[in-house]
């Protein structure tokens, strides 16, 4: 054999070697990253939804034996920032409110491990309805705490005021009601802050489109029937 056909046949051998260890190293690379390195950000987001957030808490006492905190919270929790001059709901912005907080979701009412289910809220900060529980000496029998809370009603001149309490009976939060010429209501409808007196009786306003003016009702908590009645 020549020198020229032996040079011939040395490249052939030296590029099937190199096509060789070419097709070596592409089989042994992975054709995708391990599943192991994929985070999943529906996840994550999932566990956050399920903290409970506490708004606020605070000390009650219904009884010797039933005191210590309540506290409202909820496990889904939406929050956001209010904007500079954005108007919440009928309450026109400023700028008082401006980064202030809003909190909407399905809240509860927790004391002694049991819980009081609120339904769907909204809290905002800096508002009537803030989510701040107001602890009051209703009872003119005993000492016992009610619990008020606040919501935001149908129309820009009205509140809604929920007014809790404890169940003696069922061991357990109640929610009251009131009663008015047979009627029975789960809220008071306000069109300013019910307020009670020394008497330990509520006062509620609303306006009345029949009479063009606020009509102020005054409540007193019946403690066999377990209501406000209206005076």
């Amino acid at each position: 054999m020549n020198k020229k056909g032996f040079a011939s046949i040395a490249v052939v051998v030296l590029i099937v070697a190199l096509i060789g260890v070419v097709g070596y190293f592409f089989l042994q690379k992975p054709s995708s990253a391990p599943s192991s390195q994929v985070k999943s950000p529906t996840t994550n987001q999932a566990s956050q939804n399920n903290q409970k957030f506490v708004l606020s808490s605070e000390n009650v006492f219904f009884s010797s034996e039933h005191q210590g905190e309540i506290a409202l919270s909820s496990m889904n929790v939406a929050t956001r920032t209010v904007a500079f001059g954005e108007k919440i709901l009928c309450i026109g912005g400023d700028s008082s409110r401006e980064n202030k907080k809003e909190y909407q979701g399905d809240f509860q009412l927790s004391f002694e491990g049991k819980i009081f289910s609120l339904g769907q809220m909204m809290f905002v900060e800096g508002t009537p309805f803030d989510g701040i529980l107001r602890i009051e000496k209703l009872s003119p029998n005993n000492n016992q705490d009610f619990i008020l809370l606040s919501q935001h009603g149908n129309s820009c001149d009205t509140d809604l005021i929920y007014i809790y309490g404890y169940d003696f009976v069922g061991q357990k939060l109640t929610r009251y009601e009131f009663v008015q010429n047979g009627k029975h209501y789960n809220n008071l409808s306000s069109a300013s802050y019910v307020e009670p007196n020394t008497k330990r009786e509520v006062f509620s306003s609303v306006w009345d489109d029949s009479l063009s003016r606020v009509v102020t009702t005054k409540w007193k908590f019946d403690d066999k029937a377990q209501v406000f009645n209206a005076l």
